[in-house]
């Protein structure tokens, strides 16, 4: 095999999938593919190797290759990566702000309650009790608005399972780098109900 030459399956660390005799496969490379392939370390021309058998049982499977390009799915799941980061970190942030908020809601409310035992200071009272209410409509209101975006990110995270989810398998080599990403990915898309 010449240097130009990437081979597919029997690849050298990969094991047999058939008992008969492997076969070897190669493709002629691009002069800008040929530097990349130079430079590459063994684990990552496994990797790539491992990729190129995928494609094959792919196309024998189905006939026909990946709707996308190689590159444009790698840079898809890259953003869809980023994204449900960002995601998860507005999530996290908006229930520790409910969380806040519920926590300010049951100290006015204990405040509005205190109140109330003071009648000897009527006038004081009053007012401490219209400033609280307005402090319990406005924790109210911002826990509500909380809560619509907890949901939001919960549902936007829904879609999200829902856009991946069918094509796991398909993304896990692609992040596969990342062991955070594949955990994640396989976190999302664990089915619902059942024990993890």
């Amino acid at each position: 095999m010449e240097s130009a030459d990437v081979g597919g399956a029997g690849s050298e660390g990969e094991e047999a999938v058939t008992a008969g005799p492997q076969v070897r496969a190669s493709i002629r490379l691009s002069p800008e593919a040929s530097v990349v392939w130079g430079g590459l370390d063994k684990a990552g021309r496994v990797r790539l190797g491992a990729l190129f058998n995928e494609l094959v049982v792919w196309y024998g499977r189905s006939g026909r290759l990946p709707v996308a390009p190689i590159s444009v799915i790698m840079s898809a799941s890259e953003l869809i990566t980023r994204g449900f980061e960002v995601c998860r970190e507005d999530l996290s942030r908006a229930e520790r702000e409910v969380a806040r908020l519920s926590r300010e809601l049951e100290d006015v409310k204990a405040k509005l309650r205190d109140q109330q035992e003071l009648e000897s200071k009527l006038k004081e009272a009053q007012q401490a009790v219209s400033s609280l209410r307005e402090a319990l409509s406005t924790a109210e209101s911002k826990l509500e608005q909380y809560k619509d975006e907890v949901n939001h990110y919960k549902n936007r995270i829904a879609r999200l399972a829902q856009t991946l989810c069918p094509h796991l398998e398909e993304l896990k080599p692609l992040v596969r780098e990342s062991k955070r990403a594949v955990v994640e990915l396989e976190a999302l898309c664990w089915p619902k109900g059942e024990p993890a």
